[in-house]
């Protein structure tokens, strides 16, 4: 049996742009065959360095997701028709389920599905209305715009994550730290100071009683938190694979303190973010905001596009809308005050940046003010704990002079 070879190669579009990837083969000529079939031009090749490649991932990324939704655009704009793109993207895909995914949808469309069908089939791993917006892509002629908005509004999204992972990032490691402080001193330094006080003959302060306690305490639940933690890990991720995460992310939004706020603006900015790439993929208002609601998928955002879509198709001004949850009066006042889809793509565009840089200034005011305030916390506890500990021995000195 022949040996697989992976080539890596650097091919021109029939439109003269370049193209980088890599393809598995026999051998180099049957490689450049099956790029020529493809509408390429090999303009070199050569064996890829697989000590440097990683093993596939399981897991389909939010980078896998954008490196693709990149390729495809690139591929779409030099003339390829989407089977051959799609082909050469999954010959250079590294995450095994995306690989799958896209060969299967390739095998959709030799079977004769559409272009919409055969994404719908695999939209566990695509996002939300990829499929309905590579069909308006297609119908409009306008695909690589389409899939060049989507790739923004994910950027956008991605962006956003990182950002909340970033603020709570270095509270996270003060708690760790604070953890590994209190289990030293559970375990070695409580104990010590228990038998030194054994020979005092004295009632010992309250404060160094309740700190000794603590310590008592802290030695039985400190081997609890890993625990805790792998169980709320485990749990919090098979609850993202159902429904009710929806409903989880609805109360965060709404109801931690703190948190609701830079959540709420989060989810504000990709809703008009969504709308406005509707929009621009030449949907009407209502599926463009039907599209939005599908993208974040939040039960209050569901109620509030229903009750904007039912004011738009019944000719009502929106002012006449009783009240929504989340969607704020001004967005709906300045896409009612748009004269026409230019100016609603700019109102929406700046409504986006505007609430995204509200959730940023809201991350960065929480970052300013909370960490410093975790820190003196931190610190008055470890200080209370070892003024508690040597307390008694002033004690003694105290009345010896």
């Amino acid at each position: 049996m022949s040996q697989t070879l992976t080539l890596q190669y650097r091919a021109q579009t029939p439109d003269g742009s370049s193209f980088n990837g890599t393809v598995d083969a026999v051998d180099v000529q049957t490689a450049r065959e099956q790029l020529v079939a493809l509408g390429l031009t090999v303009l070199e090749m050569k064996q890829a360095d697989t000590s440097r490649m990683s093993l596939p991932r399981r897991s389909v990324t939010s980078m896998d997701m954008q490196l693709f939704n990149q390729q495809l655009i690139n591929l779409t704009k030099s003339g390829l028709p989407i089977e051959q793109g799609l082909r050469l993207i999954a010959q250079d895909i590294r995450s095994s389920r995306l690989k799958t995914a896209v060969n299967h949808v390739i095998g959709e469309l030799d079977r004769g599905q559409s272009l919409s069908e055969a994404f719908e089939s695999q939209r566990s791993l695509f996002p939300p209305m990829y499929a309905k917006l590579m069909e308006v892509g297609t119908q409009t002629g306008r695909l690589p715009g389409v899939l060049f908005n989507l790739g923004q509004h994910l950027q956008m999204i991605g962006q956003l994550k990182t950002s909340l992972y970033r603020a709570f990032a270095y509270p996270s490691v003060v708690f760790a730290f604070f953890v590994a402080v209190m289990c030293f001193m559970s375990y070695v330094i409580g104990p010590q100071f228990r038998e030194i006080f054994a020979d005092f003959d004295t009632d010992l302060p309250s404060l160094t009683v309740g700190v000794l306690n603590l310590f008592d305490l802290a030695a039985y639940v400190i081997p609890v938190v890993p625990i805790i933690f792998v169980i709320a890990v485990v749990l919090l991720g098979m609850l993202r694979l159902t429904a009710s995460w929806s409903m989880v992310m609805d109360v965060m939004t709404h109801y931690v303190p703190i948190l609701s706020a830079i959540l709420r603006r989060n989810v504000i900015a990709r809703w008009c973010d969504a709308v406005r790439m509707g929009v621009e993929a030449s949907m009407d208002l209502p599926t463009a905001m039907s599209l939005a609601d599908n993208l974040i998928h939040l039960p209050s955002v569901s109620r509030d596009t229903v009750k904007i879509i039912n004011c738009l198709e019944e000719g009502r001004a929106f002012a006449s809308i009783d009240s929504l949850e989340l969607i704020p009066a001004t967005v709906l006042a300045s896409i009612e005050l748009s004269e026409n889809p230019a100016s609603l793509l700019a109102s929406l565009e700046d409504l986006t940046s505007m609430y995204r840089q509200q959730a940023y200034l809201r991350m960065i005011s929480l970052e300013s003010v909370f960490n410093p305030l975790l820190l003196v916390g931190l610190g008055l506890c470890i200080g209370s704990c070892v003024f508690a500990m040597f307390l008694p021995f002033l004690r003694i000195m105290s009345s010896l002079t």
